[in-house]
């Protein structure tokens, strides 16, 4: 990743702030279909890692930077830029899945799964079961 489509450790951490559930899935239910399953389900990991009573405050801190990054329509490239407007959002989802993902317990990575299902069908989840 370039440094235009890696938001830092510190950007993602400063924009904790800026998730709340609420915002959450109104700004995932509005973007899905111009960002694409694979990063949908990226979010969707993340907010369901967030909510196990497993991860540890500061994993859930730094979910909730990566998810409030996304949410904010002010950031490194605005999102309303054709095709690049969501490379950062999707860059710091993935930053964060990547350090996060060893706590996608198979429960947890269904329901993101069941929910790509829902907004983009079968297919769709299949591809995503490598991720």
């Amino acid at each position: 990743m370039n440094k235009l489509t890696a938001p830092s450790e510190e950007l993602v951490k400063a924009n904790e702030k800026n998730y709340n559930e609420s915002a959450f899935w109104k700004k995932i239910r509005k973007v899905a279909g111009r960002v694409g399953a694979n990063a949908v389900f990226y979010a969707l990991s993340l907010y369901y890692i967030m909510t196990s009573a497993q991860v540890s405050l500061k994993d859930k801190a730094y979910i909730a930077g990566a998810l409030g990054y996304l949410i904010v329509p002010l950031d490194l490239v605005p999102d309303v830029i054709p095709v690049l407007g969501f490379t950062d959002d999707i860059s710091a989802l993935v930053m964060v899945y990547k350090q996060m993902k060893y706590h996608l317990t198979p429960d947890l990575r269904e329901k993101a799964l069941q929910k790509i299902r829902e907004w983009f069908g079968s297919d769709a989840a299949e591809h995503l079961q490598q991720l």
